[in-house]
């Protein structure tokens, strides 16, 4: 027997797909479960409207570094995900210095001593960091030390 989980293991409320990719038999016992995190209770999803087509990565990227600091304005700290490595640098680069100051890029340091370094921060407020994957957002989400920060994607 095997017990596999994930949520993102069913599409449109079945493992059809799932199944048929890993092989699985049509008599393979599988299950929805509720989930133990209580996501509706922490935290608000809140769409920006950049201006900007994200199919356009430059006018893309001028949009983020123009609203970045208004987004993360009033917070303890902000984690901001990014899909692009260089995306993420460019926004880093197109900051004003003082920003850049602020800020825990990945790559600098490990994602470990990345995390450690905004945790500490994030005690005396505006805490930023960038990063790109290789920490999901339902992964940043549930980071304990993120409660009552911003997770910026």
């Amino acid at each position: 027997g095997c017990l596999v989980t994930s949520a993102t293991l069913t599409a449109l409320g079945t493992f059809d797909r799932f199944r048929l990719r890993a092989g699985l038999p049509k008599k393979a016992v599988t299950a929805v479960v509720p989930s133990p995190f209580h996501h509706a209770d922490a935290g608000v999803l809140r769409v920006p409207d950049l201006k900007a087509d994200p199919r356009d990565a430059a006018a893309h990227t001028a949009a983020i570094i123009r609203d970045l600091p208004s987004l993360v304005e009033g917070s303890r700290g902000t984690l901001v995900l990014f899909s692009s490595r260089k995306q993420m640098q460019d926004v880093f680069d197109g900051l004003d210095r003082d920003w850049r100051k602020q800020v825990f890029i990945q790559g600098n340091l490990s994602k470990q001593e990345t995390l450690n370094k905004h945790k500490a921060r994030v005690g005396g407020g505006g805490a930023l960091s960038l990063s790109v994957p290789g920490l999901s957002l339902s992964q940043a989400s549930q980071l304990p030390h993120l409660n009552g920060e911003r997770i910026l994607v």
